[in-house]
């Protein structure tokens, strides 16, 4: 199954194997390549990462340690020859090849893979560990709308996100601050149920401001505010302020 994926700012198509489904949720596993490497350090040779064990003794660091010296090695995927041009050739868009490399075991739930080798120095010395991570993530969770079938279909929800951010960064610096301005108004008039006419005069006020571009609006305590960015002092638009309780007029 194939997905929205965010990644800091960065969004782009997830795949995975559902999991279980429950309630309208879907819980999927994220699909990773089969850890088929070597682990080697002065002490041993060659041990499958899979099969590793943490070591249980202690060793002396090597003359000349410093933070930069290498304690152990990993060794290359061992997958055939055939198997690697498969790999470099997987589009994940191919649903029927994701589902093929996975039956082989070349792909597998990341789940498999959750152990991270590492060194452990302290004043006895140091060894090679196996660690795992609570936080490590192995799976996702989403609602069912936001699951798809097909690779294009996710591909299309993450071309929205792209092209939105195309056609803001092609905005001029007015223009964003009047989208900002809006998106403030809508939110206020949303919640307290503003009228239109209300909604005009509070844009009108904002819009006769000068250096528009530089200005910055929020909603808080039912009034919409504004201030220039290079300032720290809020003011309320007139036509919004709610008037306090017990006070005349």
């Amino acid at each position: 199954m194939y997905w929205c994926k965010k990644e800091g700012y960065k969004y782009s198509v997830g795949f995975g194997r559902v999991d279980e489904h429950l309630g309208g949720v879907v819980y999927i596993d994220y699909l990773v390549l089969d850890d088929r490497r070597t682990v080697s350090s002065a002490y041993f040779k060659d041990v499958p990462v899979k099969e590793f064990q943490s070591e249980t003794s202690f060793h002396k660091l090597p003359k000349g340690w410093s933070y930069d010296t290498e304690l152990y090695q990993l060794g290359d995927y061992a997958f055939s020859k055939e198997e690697r041009k498969e790999i470099e050739a997987l589009k994940i868009s191919d649903k029927n090849k994701v589902r093929d490399l996975y039956d082989r075991g070349i792909l597998v739930k990341k789940q498999r893979n959750r152990g991270v080798i590492d060194v452990e120095i302290t004043t006895n010395g140091y060894r090679i560990v196996k660690r795992f991570y609570d936080n490590y993530p192995t799976r996702i969770s989403l609602l069912s709308p936001n699951v798809y079938d097909s690779y294009e279909e996710a591909k299309r929800e993450v071309d929205k996100y792209v092209q939105e951010f195309i056609r803001q960064s092609e905005l001029s610096d007015y223009e964003w601050s009047i989208e900002q301005i809006d998106k403030s108004i809508s939110t206020w008039a949303g919640i307290y149920g503003r009228t239109d006419r209300e909604i005009a005069e509070c844009r009108e006020f904002l819009l006769m401001l000068e250096r528009v571009e530089d200005i910055e609006t929020r909603v808080i305590d039912r009034s919409v505010q504004w201030k220039y960015i290079d300032r720290k002092r809020w003011s309320t638009v007139p036509c919004t302020e709610v008037q306090k309780e017990g006070s005349l007029g």
